[in-house]
């Protein structure tokens, strides 16, 4: 019996519909109040900043201590874009700020401060992991060629 895989989804499915879902799915109101409210910076500015220091910071003191290396082909932007990305980290921190705020005036505020943070962080990586990236122009002997298999190295922790 063959086996029947299930039909791609239309990329305008996984581009609108799934992050209009998500959006949908938060809850958030955000009167007037929650854009402008400490807790909605103090939020957006540990998904956005908070993480790229501590996870870049964190393998900065690992390679500098000699614990760890970076990969091979691994540069210091690309960490630091993955670090951004990290930042995204929406169902958990929506989870907790529905946990941890006592008013409703206050976990609107946070969520506000998730939804933003999560979209800086997103957009941070993005432009830094985009800039990271080699250039279609380079020679062939400054990449994998089409043809190699992909290398199977695993990581020095």
């Amino acid at each position: 019996m063959p086996i029947r895989h299930p039909p791609k989804p239309d990329p305008v499915v996984h581009r609108l519909a799934y992050p209009l879902r998500g959006f949908a799915g938060t809850g958030t109101v955000g009167g007037a109040g929650a854009i402008d409210s400490p807790v909605t910076a103090a939020v957006t500015l540990g998904l956005t900043v908070g993480k790229v220091a501590g996870i870049s910071g964190a393998a900065w003191s690992a390679v500098r201590l000699q614990l760890a290396e970076l990969p091979t082909g691994v540069g210091w932007r690309q960490l630091v874009g993955m670090a951004a990305l990290a930042g995204v980290g929406f169902p958990v921190s929506l989870l907790l700020a529905d946990a941890a705020s006592p008013t409703a005036t206050l976990t609107d505020q946070a969520r506000v401060g998730v939804l933003a943070g999560s979209l800086l962080s997103a957009v941070m990586g993005s432009l830094l992991l985009g800039g990271a990236l080699p250039r279609s122009g380079l020679p062939a002997s400054q990449g994998p060629s089409p043809t190699s298999p992909p290398s199977r190295t695993r990581p020095t922790w």
